[in-house]
């Protein structure tokens, strides 16, 4: 136990935003909106929740995390990474505990299993990983875009317009020179990864097969399918609260956000995303202490649950590992 823990400090050692302050700041944000909310209308909305709602719910965030571990071993296969679909379902479970870490960098903690268990090299892991990283924000980006025809919010159009220009530059400066140096600078942030660089060649390797047409297209339309889960998964929690949003507004609400959070930079979004939505609502007239109990639930769902589960992962992970 005492390994492990020596294992993570060493991870998030050299970071400068610690994941136990951030903590505190989420907590005391949560608390914070609570304590000035009306106690007893929170009560009264708290009662009204329909839990028979999150008897699908959770069953969609399961299926949900299965399609993305499927991508994610995808990928590892694209670039002869791979070696069992359950391997790769425990890698990436265990990226999910990292949500704490500043700019994804805690992502990194994939490339780190990887060398471990399969005794792959950084030079070939990390490309995936970081490319990986694209995939999300550019099936965010696609889905606010897919969902402006029935959801037009000014904050959607911004923020859509943003993320179109950040995804495109992004995958310009990952296929050449500049991306190589940017990617060493980065594994430069993480404590065990310092000293240590990419090759050029394999890097080159993995970024070219991996953004090749039809793989760049077929991992995209893998990645947008999950997206798609979510705005059901979204569309019934606000059902749960009552709340008569129709599936592409409370949608957009969630993902515009969501994007904003990814923006600002700030580790998994956090207090930015809350902020937005709980703005957002309240633009749309939703009462301040329905739309506090909304952005906890929504966030819990579709954050702090698949981290609490990731954990549990990178644990059982880095006992192998360690033995």
């Amino acid at each position: 136990m005492k390994k492990i823990r020596f294992l993570l400090l060493d991870f998030s050692k050299g970071i400068k935003i610690k994941a136990p302050f951030l903590l505190i700041v989420i907590f005391s944000f949560y608390v914070g909106i609570l304590v000035i909310s009306d106690a007893e209308a929170l009560t009264s909305n708290l009662q009204k929740v329909k839990l028979e709602y999150y008897l699908v719910i959770f069953p969609l965030l399961a299926l949900r995390l299965l399609i993305f571990s499927f991508r994610f071993h995808v990928l590892l296969s694209k670039t002869n990474l791979s070696s069992s679909l359950k391997e790769s379902l425990g890698v990436y479970m265990a990226g999910l505990s990292m949500v704490l870490i500043p700019g994804g960098i805690g992502s990194l903690i994939k490339s780190y299993i990887l060398k471990k268990k399969i005794s792959k090299s950084y030079s070939s892991s990390v490309p995936v990983v970081v490319y990986e990283k694209w995939l999300d924000l550019t099936s965010i980006v696609i889905i606010i875009g897919f969902l402006l025809i029935w959801a037009t919010f000014i904050e959607s159009i911004i923020v859509f317009s943003v993320g179109v220009t950040l995804c495109v530059t992004i995958i310009i400066i990952l296929k050449k020179i500049r991306g190589f140096n940017t990617i060493n600078r980065l594994i430069q942030k993480v404590s065990f990864l310092k000293n240590k660089s990419i090759n050029i060649d394999e890097y080159e390797e993995t970024i070219n097969v991996l953004t090749k047409f039809r793989t760049n297209l077929s991992l995209l339309l893998l990645s947008i399918v999950p997206r798609l889960i979510t705005v059901v998964i979204v569309f019934l929690i606000f059902r749960s609260f009552g709340l008569d949003f129709d599936i592409f507004s409370s949608s957009q609400i969630y993902y515009t956000s969501t994007l904003i959070g990814i923006l600002s930079f700030v580790p998994g979004g956090i207090i930015v995303t809350e902020a937005s939505i709980l703005g957002m609502l309240l633009h749309h007239d939703v009462e301040f202490e329905l739309a506090t109990l909304l952005v906890i639930v929504l966030r819990f769902v579709n954050i702090w649950f698949a981290s609490i589960i990731g954990l549990v992962f990178l644990r059982l992970i880095l006992r192998k590992i360690i033995n």
